[in-house]
């Protein structure tokens, strides 16, 4: 079964890609603004992988729906 990522997964992680790439190749990000950005995207993925680990499964399918097979 594959689990499908939540948003706060994903955006969590492009903040950090994003601080990542212009703190190391474009310029140097300020403390000031590092430290609460990176507060921000480290949240963002924490809780999209509490929202991953705890997605419901499918619901499995019913008798009344044809499977395809004879």
């Amino acid at each position: 079964m594959v689990k499908k990522a939540k948003p706060l997964l994903s955006i969590g992680l492009f903040i950090l890609l994003v601080y990542i790439i212009l703190q190391r190749f474009v310029v140097s990000i300020p403390m000031g603004v590092a430290i609460p950005v990176l507060i921000v995207g480290l949240a963002l993925v924490v809780a999209g992988a509490i929202q991953t680990r705890r997605a419901p499964p499918p619901p499995p399918p019913s008798d009344d729906e044809p499977t395809g097979l004879l």
